[in-house]
């Protein structure tokens, strides 16, 4: 005797059944021995399953994931139908195609069907049927179809997909008693690969520096370019798309200034690579940028006298000690180069 389901009560008569059938192994004497140790018993039908898998549990922002819907222990499965819930703001739908499973891996001829309902994300049904003469359904297990979904929703967001109460399997006249299990999905916190080899020499015109980089490994969207502004804070000076950018933003030469590049995919940055490059073209104190340091240099520089980054007629081009403030040490290179050309 064996039970027929070994999880439910044993002091129940009808859990009970003759064994059918070993698994080949045999008495001393040679006979065959009706058992099953450390396998399913003979006489126990595991019930119908539907599960839900996923491609990646954790996709980072930007990417697909592939959702699989499995049967197991089915009888002559003849058609099912799915709705899967999920919400549109993490992922939205791509595509769907069959599985192999209702149609015997292409022996038998089957009508698939895909859609959103009313065309909105949030709900996507999913249907097959076999098309036979005589209806006559598959049994085992196997892949019913897959889904590829976009992620999205940031990092850090995350959804359920639920299969839907009116889901069914069926055989040619009834449906099938089922368990249906659904899946979750958690956005990850992509990692963004920083640039390499950021290089920065001055550009073809003067008073402005060229930035070039190597892209990043895993790609990106766009990058930023910040600069180090006099008290020592990294600004934004350009965002751009390219593997290039220009600071013309009123350089003075002579001084060295510091960059930092930071790669952007899908609202994830990485950090920040930095490079320094500085303008060897040009006369420091020539601020009216006329290639002579003269009279109108020290009258611009008298003009704004006591001035501080945060003024908003602060002159970047006077400052040319880079110190956020324009006093006797930028007179000073006034007086040194006194006279000079370019």
């Amino acid at each position: 005797m064996e039970r027929v389901d070994p999880t439910a009560d044993g002091d129940v008569a009808t859990n009970w059944a003759s064994n059918t059938a070993g698994d080949g192994a045999t008495a001393s004497l040679g006979s065959a021995i009706l058992g099953t140790p450390k396998a399913l018993n003979s006489t126990t039908t595991l019930p119908t399953a539907v599960s839900l898998s996923l491609s990646n549990a954790t996709p980072a922002p930007g990417d697909t994931v592939t959702l699989t819907m499995s049967a197991a222990n089915v009888a002559d499965l003849y058609s099912y139908g799915f709705e899967i819930g999920y919400d549109p703001t993490v992922v939205t739908f791509a595509s769907a195609i069959k599985g192999g499973f209702l149609g015997a891996n292409g022996s038998v001829s089957t009508a698939f069907q895909s859609a959103l309902e009313n065309g909105v994300d949030g709900k996507l049904l999913v249907a097959e049927a076999r098309l036979m003469d005589t209806p006559l359904g598959v049994s085992g297990g196997g892949a019913l179809f897959t889904a590829t979904f976009n992620v999205v929703g940031a990092a850090g967001a995350s959804t359920n997909f639920t299969i839907l109460p009116a889901s069914f399997l069926a055989n040619s006249t009834n449906d099938i008693i089922t368990s249906f299990a659904g899946s979750s999905l958690a956005v990850a916190l992509g990692v963004v690969e920083p640039v390499t080899n950021l290089n920065v020499a001055e550009a073809l015109n003067r008073y402005e520096l060229q930035l070039d980089w190597t892209a990043s490994v895993s790609g990106a969207n766009s990058y930023k370019v910040f600069r180090k502004d006099q008290i020592g804070n990294f600004v934004l000076v350009d965002t751009v798309n390219s593997l290039t950018a220009l600071d013309v933003d009123n350089l003075v030469p002579n001084h060295t200034y510091e960059y930092q590049v930071v790669a952007v995919k899908n609202g994830q940055e990485s950090v920040g690579v930095l490079a320094s490059g500085h303008e060897t073209r040009g006369l420091t104190g020539d601020n009216d940028r006329s290639d002579r340091v003269d009279g109108r240099d020290l009258q611009r520089l008298a003009n704004h006298f006591a001035d501080v980054l945060t003024d908003p007629n602060f002159d970047k081009k006077i400052d040319t000690n880079y110190d956020a403030l324009i006093d006797g040490i930028d007179l000073l290179d006034i007086t040194a180069n006194f006279g000079l050309t370019f």
